[in-house]
């Protein structure tokens, strides 16, 4: 079973075994079924946060690994993060079940069923990383950055138009310095413009 193979990965045994070692029961979030009822999985993500709370560190999202079932074989469809990753699942399952739209609701039709389960981010780069956790910090530097100076820059020059951008990198930072005890970081949300 191949279903919209990606033109950037390739199926393996390798990629297959990988798959089976990353998905269990203790990290099963819910699964659903043509038969599925939206508020029991929603009853079923509920407990998984409750059994499973947030033990990252502030502003740090989670992964979810969305996989495909047929006849019993299964297939890693899709890969995300976010901060509230219960709440993406929820919309997603919402847009399959009720709505019959969204980016999965045509790829569900060719499955028995669908799993999301929650990926452990430091036992899996710990495990699987090629880049070794010191260089990793420094790699993740480099690429957040320009997020954090913005930030900082709008913070420490009380910048009258600026505001964060969507959901990204800045917001996560802002809110972060926003929490920090620190007194020379204690921003003032009012000193933002808003309109």
């Amino acid at each position: 079973m191949n279903i919209n193979n990606n033109p950037r990965f390739s199926r393996t045994e390798d990629t297959d075994q990988r798959l089976i070692e990353l998905i269990g029961p203790s990290n099963e979030i819910v699964t659903v079924t043509r038969n599925s009822k939206v508020d029991r999985i929603n009853s079923t993500i509920d407990k998984y946060l409750s059994d499973n709370p947030d033990i990252g560190s502030f502003q740090a999202g989670r992964v979810w690994l969305l996989v495909g079932s047929i006849k019993g074989e299964r297939q890693a469809l899709n890969v995300g993060q976010s901060l509230d990753i219960f709440d993406e699942i929820k919309k997603d399952i919402g847009q399959i079940l009720i709505q019959e739209k969204g980016p999965y609701y045509e790829l569900f039709k060719s499955f028995d069923s669908f799993s999301f389960y929650e990926i452990k981010i430091d036992d899996y780069l710990k495990n699987h990383s090629p880049i070794k956790v010191n260089a990793l910090k420094d790699l993740a530097y480099e690429f957040a950055k320009e997020y954090f100076a913005e930030v900082l820059i709008a913070h420490d020059t009380a910048a009258a138009h600026w505001d964060f951008f969507g959901s990204g990198m800045d917001k996560r930072f802002l809110f972060y310095l926003e929490d920090m005890d620190s007194d020379k970081y204690s921003f003032e949300k009012t000193r933002r413009t808003t309109n």
